[in-house]
């Protein structure tokens, strides 16, 4: 059922990406949604089925591109690592932490690609022009995420943060050692 589910929600962020997003751009900054997908979903999956979103979609979006093969996937499976790695702590994966990751992993996500064909090319690139679309389109779909991510908190009706959450109930079985 959720491996069903995967795939429903891949087609809906893959028909945003394709047909909406260039016209709910702000200015040059158009969200790059399925990486936003891709920061809400990890967190709700376990370590290996999140690796593999990952791949998946950073492969299609590789594909989709008309770019190499390669540079996308790399982010989309490096972000759903350390998605991974901040959800093992006890405290899991805040939604602060969440957009300010999706702010460097989209800034590589579009100016990575470019930058890795000129340079298999040998050719020089100008980043210069490529830093600011890519920089605003990280923050344009860091607030996306911020968005979705407080919005589904307060939906499922969970703590906000892990720090709201009730303390757990401590067991003292000192009385045991003193009998």
């Amino acid at each position: 059922m959720k491996f069903l589910l995967l795939i429903a929600i891949t087609y809906v962020l893959l028909v945003l990406q394709v047909s909406v997003a260039k016209d709910v751009a702000i200015g040059r900054a158009v969200p790059h949604l399925m990486l936003a997908g891709l920061v809400i979903c990890a967190q709700r999956l376990r370590r290996l089925p999140s690796l593999g979103l990952a791949a998946g979609w950073g492969l299609l979006t590789d594909c989709l591109g008309g770019g190499l093969l390669g540079p996308q996937l790399v982010v989309c499976v490096l972000l759903a690592e350390i998605l991974a790695v901040l959800a093992r702590r006890p405290a899991g994966v805040r939604w602060w932490q969440a957009a300010l990751l999706t702010i460097p992993s989209v800034f590589l996500a579009q100016v990575g690609s470019p930058w890795v064909a000129h340079l298999i090319a040998r050719q020089s690139l100008e980043v210069a022009p490529l830093v600011a679309p890519a920089f605003s389109a990280g923050l344009y779909t860091a607030v996306l995420v911020t968005v979705v991510e407080i919005s589904w908190r307060w939906l499922a009706g969970g703590p906000r943060d892990a720090h709201d959450a009730a303390a757990r109930p401590v067991s003292n079985q000192w009385w045991m050692l003193t009998e």
